[in-house]
């Protein structure tokens, strides 16, 4: 099954050839050059959500500035309509 990925914006477009493991990719701006990104995994891939909670707790907030906890309940509502359907 191929999970490539397209995202369009105005500007530019960011092609991800595996958007699961988004360690690669390609950015498509309308004016200029394109470029690669590579953004290897330092551990196990969830690197930057546990520096955030780290943070987050460090500093005793109860919660995540940029994802906020409705942006959590969004998702899971997305993952609970869609994610058990195989989709």
């Amino acid at each position: 099954m191929e999970r490539q990925a397209a995202l369009y914006f105005e500007r530019a477009a960011i092609y991800l050839p595996d958007f699961q493991g988004a360690f690669v990719m390609t950015v498509k701006p309308v004016e200029g050059e394109s470029y690669t990104v590579e953004c290897p995994p330092q551990v196990n891939g969830f690197e930057y959500e546990i520096r955030e909670v780290t943070k987050c707790v460090r500093s005793g907030q109860t919660h995540s500035e940029v994802f906020a906890p409705k942006d959590s309940v969004a998702v899971l509502g997305l993952w609970m309509k869609y994610g058990r359907a195989g989709i």
